[in-house]
C-alpha cells in the first residue's frame, strides 16, 4: 500500500561499554529528565511559600517513590509475564511505569507535605509544572529508543 508519509529514524537501544556494561538512552534521558524537573521544582516551591528545606527532601523521597511505584506498577500491569517472586527484581531487564513513578511520588510525598502544613495546591502548583519538563526530556529517550512508535499503517491521517 502507498504510504503519504513516513517517520522512522535507527532506534538506539543501549550504548555497549565493552561486554559487561551497557547504558540505555532511556535511562539516561529519565535521570536528565528528573534532575530537570528537580531543578525547577527547587526555582518555583519557594515562590509558593515552600521551604528550601522541604523542597530537598520531597526530591530526594520522590526518587525512591517514583522508582517503586514505577516498577510496582509495572509489574502489576505485566503480572502474567512474572513466574516467580525473584523475576520481580530484575529491574535490569526492564520495565517501569511514568503513571506508577508519579504515583510513587505522591504517595511518599503527601503525608509529609501535610505534616509541615502546606495545602494541597501550594506544593502540587509547582510540582505539576516541574513534573511536566521531567516527562518531556525523559520521553526523549523513549524517542531515541523507538518507544511507542506504533505499528505502519497505511492510514493517510496516522
Amino acid at each position: 500500500m502507498f504510504a503519504l508519509s513516513e517517520i522512522g529514524w535507527p532506534v538506539l537501544d543501549r550504548f555497549r561499554l565493552g561486554g559487561l556494561f551497557a547504558l540505555s538512552p532511556h535511562g539516561i534521558f529519565t535521570a536528565f529528565g528528573f534532575l530537570g524537573g528537580a531543578w525547577l521544582l527547587g526555582r518555583l516551591a519557594p515562590r509558593n511559600g515552600i521551604e528550601p528545606e522541604h523542597v530537598q527532601s520531597i526530591v530526594m523521597w520522590s526518587v525512591v517513590g517514583s522508582i517503586v511505584g514505577a516498577r510496582v506498577f509495572y509489574v502489576l500491569a505485566h503480572l502474567s509475564e512474572f513466574h516467580s517472586p525473584f523475576e520481580v527484581l530484575e529491574v535490569w531487564k526492564g520495565g517501569i511505569s511514568l503513571l506508577g513513578g508519579i504515583a510513587g511520588g505522591v504517595i511518599v510525598n503527601a503525608p509529609r507535605a501535610r505534616h509541615w502544613g502546606y495545602r494541597f495546591f501550594q506544593v502540587s502548583d509547582p510540582t505539576v509544572v516541574a513534573l511536566t519538563l521531567g516527562i518531556g526530556i525523559g520521553r526523549l529517550g523513549d524517542l531515541i529508543i523507538g518507544d511507542h512508535l506504533g505499528r505502519p499503517t497505511s492510514w493517510p491521517f496516522a
